[in-house]
């Protein structure tokens, strides 16, 4: 009697925090092309973020040079869109909107960031200006905002938080952009425009940052993901059991498997019971991405000086 109630008891168990997770890229990517770069023709394949071999470093100084010239280039063409346009100026826009001076930072500088791609960038704009306007619309269905400013503005940003974590399109500066939906009288007049006209600067930052970042550096790093997609019979992440244990134990030592990731070009293995959040697996598969693409450097420049790609040395085993 008493294992019966035990039994039921744990049926309404809550579940561990680490399982109350939810990937939407486990449901979309399947669906996902894979990429197409390399069919492009080389020099727009590069401009788009593509590479045969993985570029080289360069200094911190260079790239806050670029930085800074991308950040004054794609704000500026943003703001002569804005304010040339006699299309747009019948909307009355404002001179430039202040979350894309955020985005500059990243679209620019940090642009290995996982924050930082397309993705996230667009879509993340996007999801928080929608959330704002909506929020603000609803409010206004009870008449003058002026007074609840100071609530819809939070309630804007932690639900744009939300929207974007749930969706895989974290971007900072989208808190900001849900924000200034909520409580700018000015964006407020806009309505729904507010949307598009955000999304068309988010756009052409983006496209000023493939001509810059492509100069001397990479960019971006994946344009939906660094995951492989497209239907596939094995997940990029597998979580060793005891049958993946056991063949790898003899690379990494008894030992220590247990608290030890392996990562080489092709997966990523990661002890059973070890949860990774999804900022985490995007930067652990930049990492393999950026992994492989060092294999392929060296297998070119082992062909390259050997004349054959058929001789394979060990340089070393982990005990």
């Amino acid at each position: 009697m008493k294992e019966n109630k035990l039994n039921e008891a744990s049926k309404w168990r809550f579940p561990a925090a680490k399982d109350v997770h939810f990937d939407v890229d486990v449901y979309l990517n399947r669906f996902i092309p894979p990429s197409q770069l390399h069919r492009f023709p080389r020099v727009i394949a590069r401009f788009l973020g593509y590479r045969e071999v993985p570029y080289k470093e360069i200094g911190n100084v260079i790239v806050a040079f670029w930085a800074l010239v991308g950040a004054f280039l794609g704000l500026l063409l943003t703001t002569a869109v804005f304010r040339y346009s006699s299309l747009l100026q019948s909307y009355d826009p404002p001179v430039l909107f202040a979350s894309l001076g955020a985005t500059a930072i990243l679209d620019y500088n940090t642009i290995q960031s996982p924050l930082a791609q397309p993705r996230a960038s667009l879509l993340g704009h996007t999801l928080a200006a929608t959330v704002g306007v909506c929020i603000a619309k609803l409010a206004m269905l009870g008449g003058d905002i002026t007074n609840i400013r100071w609530i819809i503005g939070p309630l804007s940003c932690g639900v744009a938080s939300f929207v974007m974590a749930m969706t895989n399109t974290v971007h900072p500066p989208g808190g900001a952009t849900a924000v200034l939906a909520a409580v700018d009288p000015t964006i407020n007049k806009m309505g729904w425009i507010f949307i598009p006209l955000l999304l068309l600067g988010s756009v052409l930052m983006t496209f000023v940052a493939l001509a810059v970042n492509n100069i001397q550096r990479q960019f971006p790093v994946f344009w939906w993901t660094p995951q492989d997609v497209g239907i596939k019979e094995h997940p990029d992440i597998e979580y060793a059991g005891e049958v993946q244990e056991k063949n790898i134990l003899s690379n990494v030592g008894e030992s220590g498997f247990k608290q030890t990731i392996i990562l080489n070009p092709d997966r990523i293995l990661v002890p059973e019971g070890f949860s990774l959040d999804p900022e985490q697996t995007q930067v652990l598969e930049v990492l393999r991405l950026q992994l492989k693409e060092w294999e392929v450097e060296e297998e070119h420049h082992h062909f390259m000086f050997t004349g054959s790609d058929t001789t394979h040395v060990e340089q070393g085993t982990i005990p």
